[in-house]
């Protein structure tokens, strides 16, 4: 009974820290490694994680005893500083009880900087700014270019609040922000560095990554996954806009 025990115990702790790197945005061969170093470090003789896009998976076996559990660990945006938390804990549970695993896994996540969208939404104007700027701008086109990109930012988010899909807001989003810019096209020289630089923040960059990462590693599946999910949003935003530019006449 107490083997059965600590392998329940060596299963949730690996778990947690499986679902934590999950949800602060790790690529999938970056989540298999941080379950299965934690379970073997906490005495498993196996450890065998499945990893899909919103499920993480781990079967663990001790002296011919296996337990399995399958949670829903659904991305929560990702968090670059917790996961290089959470991979530090992982290789470094050598010697550690369950016990101090979850005790160092709650200190990281109770630490972890989520900005409030009062520093995101100017963080995502200011990189709209910029990017028209690259583009060959004006003043004012990085003007109403950060402004088309913060308005479209703030209705993404107020869309996720309400789980709306991805191709559904990046629709909304791009026609709002291709919107704002035209609506203000007199103030800038250069319309179509505005226009491309106002959706910048639709681009799914880490999605992106991840999918290349998960192909590169060897989990078709996952990174099929990400790579369709982003796929998505580009036609999404791609029909925003196009919807924008034809509802207002611009060419």
């Amino acid at each position: 009974m107490d083997e059965r025990a600590d392998l329940e115990q060596i299963l949730q702790t690996a778990m947690a820290v499986g679902v934590q790197v999950h949800k602060a945005g790790g690529y999938t061969a970056r989540t298999d490694g941080a379950m299965r170093r934690v379970a073997l470090a906490l005495g498993a003789d196996k450890a065998d994680p499945a990893i899909t896009a919103t499920l993480v998976g781990l079967t663990v076996t001790k002296n011919d005893w296996s337990r399995t559990a399958v949670k829903s660990a659904v991305n929560a945006g990702v968090n670059f500083s917790e996961l290089t938390e959470l991979s530090g804990l992982a290789k470094n549970c050598d010697g550690k009880s369950p016990e101090q695993v979850r005790a160092e896994l709650d200190t990281i996540v109770a630490g972890s900087k989520r900005y409030g969208l009062g520093v995101v939404l100017p963080a995502v104007g200011m990189g709209s700014a910029g990017l028209a700027a690259l583009y060959g701008a004006d003043a004012g086109g990085m003007l109403i270019a950060g402004l088309a990109g913060g308005v479209g930012a703030a209705l993404r988010a107020w869309l996720i609040k309400r789980h709306l899909k991805p191709f559904v807001f990046s629709v909304f989003c791009a026609f709002l922000s291709i919107s704002v810019v035209i609506g203000l096209q007199s103030l800038t020289g250069n319309l179509e560095a505005a226009l491309a630089a106002s959706i910048l923040y639709l681009v799914p960059g880490v999605p992106l990554l991840n999918g290349t990462a998960d192909l590169l590693t060897g989990y078709y599946l996952n990174g099929m996954v990400r790579l369709t999910m982003s796929t998505v949003i580009f036609v999404g935003a791609s029909i925003g806009l196009l919807g924008a530019l034809s509802l207002w006449g611009v060419s």
